[in-house]
């Protein structure tokens, strides 16, 4: 809060409780007070070529400005609608004023500064200034203080900003990444590659955060590690922003259809189909039908569970500009969903012919081809995506099964390695990558990539039991470690008391460790769950427990 001047010494007793008196009359009014200065004439741009909801929006937020002019909320709610629609420098009279009338409020000079940020930085950092000097209580204000410093060439004070944000809020991923900025200008990779490094463990999904990363591993001689992060960041969105509660209002003043179609995509990535729709909806009302928002309605019909609708929406995209690729491509989905691959072939195929490159396109019709059998060409599309990111886990995850199919194993476990390392968690990944190195003996592989997947999945039964399996069975002895195996093994037996595989499993790490008699009596247990499932492995646990009767633990 601004400091309040004290009551000189000359001032008699009663006028010091008129002072006390007109102070308590102010607290009480909300902290707005009509500013020094003489009352000026709000805003009047020109709306020339503005859709009728803004206008109507604008013309309503100035008219409040004139019925109220000492209101600090209305002049800042009439700069959020001129904010929201570009017309900043309108935007920022109002909330210079609103500044002024409402001193303590830290969001008018904040969002004074953003809107200067890209067309009169100087002033822009004069306005945050302004509002830093008031404390504001968010993370986002010093993430965005500190950006705006680092574009005008002052890293010290912008990393001072982060650290700010992140004694605010622990968990802001941008101020890590704000940090890391400032200390690639000072050359210490080090610590860049640290913040950055906080970054991803807050936020994963962070693109611009894995590409720099990737640079600076570049720069510190780890090829590996840069690469792998220039796959991680394809799989990201292009952009991203700290979550900002203030400049949240500027994007709830949004009455145009832009800002209606951002609005309905953002909540339908959330799964807000019904907010979804009623956004692309009404921006259809307020910019006529246009393929492209009929298309974006479609994707929200069809994952509302409205095929036929969906379907319908897509068909009239289709008729109002028959080379909407978006309209292609979700058509070619719905009908893909619906088993008529013919149809969504033809689809898929325009689409591609009107953008070569187009992601959706390639991958789909990829899908379709390997359906039909078309391996080779399912291939090369899926290739061609590859080349152009190679990271892009969908293609991937596409082209691994088929290369195998191909009868290529080495290679579609090259690829399923790469999909593991960009999206560890992929557990049915893990699996499928651990049964291909022990088929190929590298068991030391598969013990590690076992043992990563026990950390990202500790109650996962089945990686634990295969790890288990592996530490006391696999055929070189530096490898196997029966201890640990009893303690895995145990614990999965414990669980599923039922099955034979976590006694078969126990029983091999009894005998790894040299206890025959323990060994005997789990393989007589899972012997007797076998029979009862009617597994057909019989023989094979027959064959251990004559092993074990023996004093041979089993190698695989």
């Amino acid at each position: 809060m601004s400091r309040q001047s004290h009551p000189t010494r000359s001032l008699v007793h009663g006028s010091r409780w008129t002072l006390l008196l007109l102070l308590t009359l102010c607290l009480g009014c909300g902290g707005e007070r009509a500013p020094a200065g003489p009352s000026i004439e709000p805003p009047k741009p020109t709306l020339d070529g503005l859709e009728t909801p803004v206008v109507e929006a604008l013309q309503e937020a100035r008219r409040r400005v004139i019925a109220q002019p000492s209101s600090a909320a209305a002049w800042g709610s009439y700069g959020l609608s001129l904010h929201a629609h570009e017309l900043v420098n309108e935007a920022v009279v109002c909330y210079r004023r609103a500044a002024l009338l409402a001193p303590t409020d830290s969001r008018w000079p904040y969002l004074a500064g953003l809107a200067l940020r890209t067309v009169e930085p100087t002033e822009a950092l004069a306005e945050m200034a302004r509002a830093e000097a008031l404390e504001p209580r968010h993370g986002a204000f010093y993430v965005q203080y500190g950006d705006t410093l680092l574009e005008s060439a002052e890293p010290e004070a912008a990393g001072q900003r982060y650290q700010r944000a992140l004694q605010i809020a622990p968990q802001m991923a941008f101020a890590h990444y704000g940090l890391a900025r400032v200390a690639l200008l000072k050359g210490e990779l080090a610590a860049a590659e640290q913040h950055l490094r906080d970054a991803l463990g807050q936020r994963q999904a962070y693109r611009e955060a894995h590409t720099l990363l990737a640079q600076v591993l570049q720069r510190s001689g780890d090829s590996e590690g840069a690469r792998l992060h220039t796959w991680k960041a394809t799989n990201y969105p292009d952009s991203t922003a700290p979550e900002d509660p203030v400049y949240e209002q500027v994007a709830a003043a949004g009455r145009s259809s832009v800002w209606a179609v951002r609005r309905g995509l953002a909540a339908a990535a959330a799964e807000r189909y019904e907010e979804a729709e009623k956004e692309l909806r009404y921006a259809l009302e307020v910019r006529g039908d246009n393929a492209t928002d009929l298309a974006y309605l479609g994707g929200v019909l069809a994952a509302s569970g409205r095929a036929a609708e969906a379907m319908e929406t897509y068909r009239k995209a289709l008729a109002l500009d028959p080379n909407s690729v978006v309209a292609h491509n979700n058509l070619a989905q719905a009908l893909l969903q619906q088993g008529d691959l013919a149809s969504a072939e033809d689809h898929l195929r325009q689409a591609l012919s009107l953008d070569l490159n187009n992601r959706e396109a390639q991958l789909n019709l990829s899908l379709i081809l390997g359906r039909r059998g078309q391996l080779e060409e399912s291939r090369l599309h899926l290739e061609s995506l590859l080349q152009q990111s190679p990271g892009d886990v969908e293609a991937l995850q596409l082209l691994a099964p088929l290369r195998l199919q191909m009868g290529f194993p080495e290679e579609a476990l090259d690829l399923w390695q790469q999909l593991l390392d960009i999206q560890p968690s992929r557990l049915e990944t893990l699996e499928q990558v651990v049964r291909l190195l022990v088929q190929r003996g590298e068991h030391g592989a598969a013990i590690k990539r076992l043992q990563q997947g026990v950390e990202i999945a500790p109650n996962s039964s089945r990686l634990v039991l295969f790890l288990a399996w592996e530490l006391a069975t696999a055929p070189d002895a530096e490898l196997r470690d029966g201890a640990r195996a009893v303690q895995l093994a145990q614990r999965v037996r414990r669980a599923y008391p039922e099955q034979y595989q976590p006694a078969d499993v126990l029983a091999a790490a009894y005998a790894e460790q040299g206890d025959f008699d323990l060994a005997a009596t789990e393989i007589e247990a899972a012997l007797v769950l076998a029979k009862a499932s009617q597994a057909p492995v019989l023989n094979e646990l027959q064959a251990r427990r004559s092993g074990y009767a023996q004093g041979r633990p089993f190698r695989q």
